[in-house]
């Protein structure tokens, strides 16, 4: 059967029911009005999205996109998390009859079972359900961070990658779900290892960066080293090549320094760093904090060098973070 357009809903429930029948859990986005009148193909190019949840076609994220919906393309084909039982709280005649939203808001319940959106703590409460949330984010899920230049190499996307969850923190400080994905490296050639097992901000999930989902910087060509550095917005970038793409974007985004961010040192949003002579100075990546008469944090006494030279009336206040 050959369709030219089908909505996303009649997509996701009918024209790929043989792909995706395995998936039984109802996905609330598709209850969403402005996602159930978009329009998209019938080619079937599976992704796992940003949520965790797999979709049938790439077409779909041009729907989220006009949609302002919040979720971006993880990797190519199906999402590879096992999939959890289904919860008994689901069938429930009080809870069915909730007005659940679409918005993605995942949280823990106290029943160590997960929930897509907050919405259901209103529903548990007005239901008398003794479930509350024990943390935001998944029970036992791997969150990976969205955007991730290696999913999309060409021979990445061939290795046998299987399902088991045994995720790991790589080398350039991504997360893995599998450590499958060693071998795959080790095959393509890529310069990524273990670091350590687990998660890799465990007790600080990565946020998404919303410059990614920006429709000029989705188009850059972006390399895949990893030569990572803190930009002057205080987010961390996995490769330089961003900083291109940035000027090119016309992004008021430069390079604070080398690596990650420091956590013991962040930079503030701070209007000084975005001026013209002080993006040119040379910045050393030592960390040597200091107090500036400003009461402005900076990651290192390079600064007080540029400040002088850039004519600008800021002088150490003393070492160490202001507060």
């Amino acid at each position: 059967m050959v369709f030219n357009s089908i909505k996303v809903l009649a997509l996701a429930m009918m024209a790929f029911s043989v792909h995706i029948a395995s998936c039984t859990e109802s996905n609330p986005i598709y209850n969403n009005e402005c996602v159930k009148k978009c329009v998209v193909t019938s080619d079937y190019t599976p992704f796992c999205g940003s949520d965790n949840q797999t979709y049938p076609t790439n077409d779909i994220l041009g729907c989220f996109q006009d949609c302002r919906i919040q979720i971006t393309k993880a990797y190519d084909g199906e999402c590879k998390a096992k999939a959890s039982q289904k919860n008994p709280i689901f069938d429930d005649p009080c809870v069915k009859k909730c007005q659940i939203t679409a918005d993605y808001t995942p949280f823990c319940g106290s029943d160590n079972q997960d929930y897509p959106t907050k919405g259901y703590l209103t529903c548990f409460t007005n239901c008398k359900k003794p479930i509350t949330m024990a943390h935001e984010g998944k029970c036992q899920e791997l969150v990976i961070v969205t955007e991730n230049p290696i999913f999309n190499d060409q021979c990445v996307k061939t290795c046998p990658i299987t399902d088991d969850f045994t995720p790991f923190c790589g080398s350039d400080n991504q997360d893995y779900p599998t450590k499958s994905y060693l071998g795959c490296f080790q095959r393509c050639q890529k310069q990524i290892t273990k670091v350590h097992d687990g998660l890799c901000q465990q007790s600080a999930p990565v946020q998404q960066n919303p410059i990614f989902n920006d429709p000029c910087v989705k188009n850059c060509a972006i390399t895949q080293d990893y030569s990572p550095f803190c930009g002057s917005d205080n987010q961390e970038y996995p490769t330089k090549s961003y900083l291109g793409c940035f000027q090119t974007c016309h992004k008021q985004i430069t390079k604070a320094y080398d690596g990650k961010c420091r956590k013991s040192a962040p930079i503030e949003q701070n209007p000084i760093f975005k001026d013209p002579c002080v993006q040119k100075c040379p910045i050393t990546d030592d960390l040597s904090p200091f107090c500036g008469s400003d009461n402005q944090d900076y990651p290192t006494k390079s600064y007080l060098n540029c400040f002088t030279n850039c004519k600008k009336p800021i002088t150490l206040a003393h070492e160490g973070k202001c507060h």
